[in-house]
């Protein structure tokens, strides 16, 4: 009897073994469903099972036949991204913050003389206002301005207030030279990888 255990049981479990390895064998997926809930039904007690919403997801095999069939758009069917309005909404609504670092360009109309041209020889960065580790400029006439935290349109109006006492209805124009409180990393088969300070215009090749 014990030579006969030690011969079956070998040979069973070789058959079980040979079961996922037979030619042609595979799960199918045809009419397949798969239940998804927000919660792993492990955690749940049979109430939140019985008061879960559950989706109802069909199961395809992925196979280059599929792929092909769905990546195909026939009779000028096109592919159309999703709408997303409350992202719409935020990009149309959104202002720069100024933060440390960043430079920015003051130009008040009609007085050269508060207004430092950048010239052939000096860029707009060169030629900016640097935010300090504090947050401030200095500005001709107003001393030191808060700048960083604020947005152009705040800073504009700001300069322009404090300027009033000095000079009659001063017209005042802020934008941002450079954008180097804001960085990125980039790497790959570029010249100059590595942190990058942000700027208009800013091309990587």
């Amino acid at each position: 009897m014990k030579s006969n255990l030690k011969t079956v049981l070998p040979l069973a479990t070789l058959l079980m073994l040979s079961g996922c390895t037979v030619p042609g064998s595979h799960l199918p997926t045809d009419d397949k469903q798969v239940i998804n809930t927000a919660k792993d039904e492990d955690q749940m007690t049979e109430q939140e099972k019985a008061n879960t919403p559950v989706e109802i997801v069909n199961v395809y095999p992925l196979t280059p036949s599929f792929v092909n069939r769905y990546g195909n758009f026939a009779g000028g069917d096109t592919i159309h991204s999703l709408s997303n309005p409350a992202l719409d909404a935020e990009i149309s609504n959104y202002e720069y913050v100024i933060g440390q670092g960043d430079i920015l360009n003051i130009t008040i109309w009609d007085h050269p003389e508060l207004t430092i041209p950048a010239g052939s020889y000096r860029s707009a960065e060169e030629a900016g206002h640097w935010v300090h580790a504090d947050g401030t400029i200095f500005y001709p006439y107003i001393g030191f301005v808060k700048v960083a935290g604020k947005t152009v349109t705040e800073v504009r109006k700001e300069i322009s207030s404090r300027l009033a006492r000095y000079i009659e209805s001063p017209q005042v124009d802020v934008n941002i030279a450079s954008f180097r409180s804001q960085k990125a990393y980039v790497t790959g088969e570029i010249r100059q990888p590595g942190y990058q300070h942000l700027r208009m215009c800013l091309l990587l090749s």
